[in-house]
């Protein structure tokens, strides 16, 4: 006997609704919208997961919200909806600065993700491994890190939100270039951005995004995990070979107008680690040097060896980042480099 479930009205429309608002980066709003279902349905589980699962990125996304308190969350689904509460536990300890501490409430939540519904298991497991990736790099496990990113990036379905997209350029471009790998990061922005496209072609086509199916998504997640070691093994023994060069090939043909500019960014610093100031140059044309994109700019100029001029754009970034400890750190970099100039 098959026993069918029917899901309320009420908590259909809160569920789609979240969704909307998460896709839209307004995870605050979808914390709102499923509150007021929950005061009428406390003890649904697909609410309290999909609660778990804008919080998460909120906290991870949009930096602030002004909605409830993620203990709150927390112990008022504690019984309810644990992959809900392990995925908030982990996000919480990264951002306070413990990533040892978020290692086992990940991997709990790894064996209870599939437990929830379908239509949120894919969301769920694109933020579980991406916040893996996080952890990761936070305890410098690079190669883990990349590994985790690929997965979160094979979980996604339909065109992937504008925040969750700039981190994914930027966790993985940092992960490639601080492992002196300039043509994997061309490729893996460039297979985001084309990944960007098709998803966005694939939801104006006859059955929307859905269409994609769960099978292919996982047929694409077990192809990242199991191609990882042998890019990494390529890339060590010849650099710039390869899918590695292909990346690079289409990272040139790729214009750079249709690239966000967390995009372009990362393609110029690319660029000039591995020597090509042209490419570089004409990429940095497309972001002002006296603004947001100073850093960027800062950047290039540092792997360029031109240490005065990183120093100077290091200082605007400053003005406009001061409270960011990267920005501090870039601009410390660059004054020694221009000192060494002298």
């Amino acid at each position: 006997t098959v026993t069918t479930v029917t899901v309320p009205e009420a908590v259909r429309t809160a569920l789609s609704l979240a969704r909307q608002h998460r896709a839209d980066d307004r995870s605050s709003d979808a914390i709102a919208a499923l509150h007021l279902a929950l005061a009428d349905r406390p003890d649904e589980l697909s609410l309290q997961t999909s609660l778990a699962m804008s919080w998460a990125r909120a906290l991870l996304f949009e930096g602030r919200v002004g909605v409830d308190d993620p203990e709150r969350v927390m112990g008022a689904t504690r019984d309810a909806v644990p992959v809900g509460v392990e995925l908030l536990r982990a996000v919480l300890s990264l951002l306070q600065g413990e990533p040892a501490q978020a290692t086992d409430p990940l991997r709990r939540a790894r064996r209870l993700v599939d437990k929830v519904s379908a239509q949120d298991r894919d969301e769920l497991k694109v933020l579980v491994h991406f916040t893996a990736a996080l952890v990761h790099r936070a305890l410098g496990q690079r190669d883990r890190a990349i590994r985790e990113l690929k997965k979160s990036r094979a979980r996604l379905r339909g065109r992937p939100s504008a925040a969750l997209s700039q981190r994914m350029v930027r966790i993985g471009a940092e992960l490639y270039l601080a492992q002196d790998r300039p043509f994997d990061a061309e490729s893996w922005i460039v297979e985001l951005h084309e990944l960007g496209v098709q998803r966005g072609e694939d939801e104006t086509a006859p059955g929307g995004a859905d269409a994609t199916s769960g099978e292919a998504n996982r047929e694409a997640e077990a192809r990242g995990s199991a191609t990882h070691k042998s890019e990494s093994a390529a890339s060590a023994k010849a650099p710039g070979r390869g899918a590695a060069a292909k990346g690079q090939v289409r990272a040139q043909q790729v214009d750079a107008v249709d690239l966000s500019p967390i995009a372009r960014a990362y393609l110029a610093i690319a660029a000039g680690v591995r020597g090509d100031a042209q490419r570089s140059a004409s990429l940095l044309s497309t972001l002002p040097a006296d603004g947001e994109w100073a850093w960027a700019h800062a950047r290039v100029a540092l792997v360029e060896m031109r240490g005065a001029a990183a120093a100077r754009h290091a200082l605007t970034a400053m003005s406009v980042r001061s409270e960011d400890p990267e920005t501090l750190r870039l601009w410390a970099l660059s004054e020694f480099a221009a000192r060494q100039e002298r």
